[in-house]
């Protein structure tokens, strides 16, 4: 049995796998001093939002969501319940009218995620 992976140790294996997450943690911890998850998490949200508005017209933000969504995957897989729920919470929830109104950006989504995001919609009667 893989051993689960915390809240840090999530936010640290996005770092590792999406460059661009990395430069992300480094302003973060610049700026609180330590890896506060939710706000991290927060915070790549707002990110995924603003390529998903730019990906039409630049490949570059594109491949970028891309690697950030399927990044998640294996990390939601290995995550211990906290973990999965900062995911649920700091992500899914997040971007959770966006996977409604646009099936396009749901399918960005794997397979893990996708079925927390409908769990989520369940649990909110959409």
């Amino acid at each position: 049995m893989r051993p689960m992976l915390n809240e840090n140790a999530i936010v640290l294996q996005l770092a590792a796998t999406v460059p661009q997450l990395a430069d992300l943690l480094r302003t973060h911890v610049e700026e609180f001093d330590e890896i506060i998850p939710h706000v991290f998490l927060g915070r790549v949200s707002n990110l995924v939002e603003e390529l998903d508005d730019q990906r039409r017209a630049n490949p570059a933000a594109d491949a970028l969501l891309a690697a950030i969504m399927s990044a998640f995957e294996p990390c939601f897989e290995l995550a211990d319940d906290d973990a999965r729920n900062l995911i649920s919470v700091s992500l899914i929830e997040n971007v959770m009218q966006r996977a409604i109104d646009s099936p396009e950006f749901r399918s960005r989504l794997g397979p893990r995620l996708r079925a927390d995001l409908e769990d989520m919609l369940r649990h909110h009667g959409l």
